[in-house]
């Protein structure tokens, strides 16, 4: 795949991420915005109104109770502020010439200078501020109030001797009391109760738009991995194709000999290979491996397994056949690490002599079924063995023969099968493998191979294999034709 392409094809994905990151961004700043203006100036707005509300409650007080005295005023204000002793830090009433009238709790300072509280309020903005109190931040905010002329006094008559002269052409003021200002402070954490089902909801939303763009982040990190994984995936999909291919059909007939076989490998690729091929000589070529581990580099060993014996098949003479697997082992000992090495069976059937000869390097011993005399199934094991190939170069490989008659067959398998483990940890074993071949000893060897895969199935459940899977029936039989079916590697089997 071009850069182009490739740059084309995710085009949208990355689009995708600058959009979710843009849209994180966003929210993070408008969840943050919200937070603020409802923790500060809905808080404060609230405090406000119950600042006033208590200001409008202790005049009305004082007007109903006929305060006319300082000692009756600071006896109100303490009893107001010890109700509301979680909310209101202190209350003062200030005089018109800046004095203190009566005063509850502790100011711990002043809004505003006397000549500020002495300058009349009308058709002013509220004179507000917040200050650290002994228990946190607190509103202090400074409003007038009505109280009786003996506690605050009366405005002075305009005139010569008056403060503040009347103007040319003005209405001299009737006398009142002189305007008293009171100062509340209250703690702001007391409005916060009302707003807390929505801070808590803002701050579900902050949490929510940092972990987006946390992930959008993360993404664009791990974007171009994300893509190499991909490309890989793709490859390894393309790798497991040509694996599949290089195998022989699954099911097919040469001469009067009827095989099948399959190969399913735990991941994508797998090490377990099998082959099946007629020599110069006419002899049937059987061939099953196993290289140690899963995966990529097992399947890069058995492709040139599979290679070396294809190109080095020649004469089933014993004394070519080992020499053979010498060389293959001496390979494998130079060019790959100690701890990949391979099991092979590797076998050569003569179907005139009805001879099998074969070494088994390191391989499960194969499984031979015949029928006896009498009708019953025996079941023998190709028990001659050699050393693996790929850890041993001196090693030797010593060829072994048996008899191989017409209705007979022959098993070969990948320890993926005998090993192959339920949930509780138990395999399947050798013995069931027998069961299974026994109990369908006269189907055909395609059929068998169902069988033995559908209670090896069974028996496992629904655990993925830990091993790649490959097994290898060989009878010799009647004479079968193949008729081809679509498809690379499928093949039907018509009797004659």
């Amino acid at each position: 795949m071009t850069t182009e392409k490739r740059h084309f094809r995710y085009f949208w994905f990355k689009s995708s991420l600058v959009a979710g990151t843009a849209l994180a961004v966003l929210l993070l700043v408008q969840s943050i915005t919200n937070y603020i203006y409802v923790s500060r100036r809905l808080v404060i707005e609230q405090t406000q109104r119950d600042a006033r509300r208590q200001v409008g409650s202790l005049e009305r007080q004082a007007m109903q109770m006929h305060l006319d005295n300082r000692l009756q005023l600071a006896s109100l204000l303490d009893e107001l502020q010890k109700e509301e002793d979680r909310r209101c830090a202190w209350i003062k009433v200030v005089g018109p010439d800046g004095q203190i009238i009566a005063q509850a709790g502790r100011p711990t300072s002043r809004i505003v200078s006397g000549e500020r509280v002495q300058s009349p309020l009308k058709n002013r903005p509220p004179i507000w501020d917040v200050r650290e109190g002994e228990k946190g931040q607190v509103l202090v905010e400074v409003m007038p109030i009505r109280l009786s002329p003996a506690i605050v006094g009366r405005l002075p008559e305009p005139g010569p001797t008056s403060s503040m002269p009347a103007r040319p052409g003005e209405r001299a003021m009737p006398r009142g009391p002189a305007p008293a200002r009171v100062e509340i402070a209250l703690y702001l954490e007391g409005s916060l109760a009302a707003f807390g089902p929505l801070r808590r909801n803002m701050i579900l939303n902050c949490s929510a738009a940092v972990a987006l763009l946390a992930s959008m982040i993360l993404l664009a990190f791990r974007i171009q991995p994300y893509i190499r994984a991909r490309e890989l995936e793709q490859q390894l999909e393309l790798a497991r194709n040509v694996q599949r291919e290089l195998l022989p059909p699954p099911k097919r007939s040469i001469g009067n000999v009827d095989l099948a076989a399959i190969c399913q490998p735990a991941w994508m690729v797998g090490g377990d290979f099998y082959d099946v091929f007629t020599t110069d000589q006419g002899c049937l070529a059987l061939v099953l491996g196993d290289v140690a581990g899963k995966g990529l580099p097992a399947a890069l060993l058995m492709g040139l397994i599979q290679g070396a014996v294809r190109a080095s098949a020649g004469s089933p003479a014993a004394s070519d056949h080992e020499e053979a697997c010498r060389r293959l082992n001496q390979v494998l000992c130079v060019r790959t690490s100690t701890e990949r090495f391979a099991t092979l069976f590797w076998a050569y059937y003569d179907g005139k002599s009805g001879l099998l000869r074969y070494i088994n390097a390191g391989h499960p011993d194969p499984l031979m079924l015949t029928e006896t005399p009498g009708g019953a199934i025996e079941v023998r094991d190709l028990a001659e063995s050699s050393p693996v190939l790929g850890l041993l170069p001196a090693a030797r490989y010593q060829q072994a023969s048996s008899l191989f008659s017409r209705g007979d067959l022959l098993c070969i398998y990948s320890d993926g099968i005998v090993e192959a483990s339920n949930a509780e940890g138990e395999e399947f074993g050798r013995e069931r493998l027998r069961s299974a071949l026994v109990e369908n000893w006269k189907r055909p060897p395609w059929e068998i191979q169902d069988e033995v895969l559908r209670e090896l199935r069974n028996f496992i459940g629904s655990k993925p294999p830990d091993d790649d899977l490959t097994i290898l029936l060989v009878r010799p039989g009647a004479k079968a034709t193949v008729q081809e079916e679509p498809g690379p590697g499928e093949a039907q089997l018509v009797r004659v």
